[in-house]
């Protein structure tokens, strides 16, 4: 499983061009590396932690997985 198979086909995320990571994977791969803390991921994205809650909310909201089991699912992804 990938990150985006969490989501239909239209509200996948992709990188700009240019970009290695969105935002929003660049937030889910540092919580499934193991950094939870709004505050830490705040700090290393440099966001607000505001920002930080509104990203994970509306992500989680655009998923196919209950908010509530989101990031359990996020962290079964396999690395490659």
């Amino acid at each position: 499983m990938r990150f985006n198979d969490l989501f239909e086909e239209g509200e996948r995320f992709k990188p700009a061009k240019g970009e290695i990571l969105s935002t929003e994977l660049r937030l889910f791969a540092l919580i499934r590396i193991g950094v939870r803390d709004s505050d830490r991921l705040a700090g290393i994205l440099g966001y607000s932690v505001n920002t930080i809650y509104t990203y994970k909310n509306r992500i989680k909201n655009q998923s196919l997985i209950p908010n509530n089991e989101f990031e359990a699912e996020v962290m079964k992804i396999q690395s490659n």
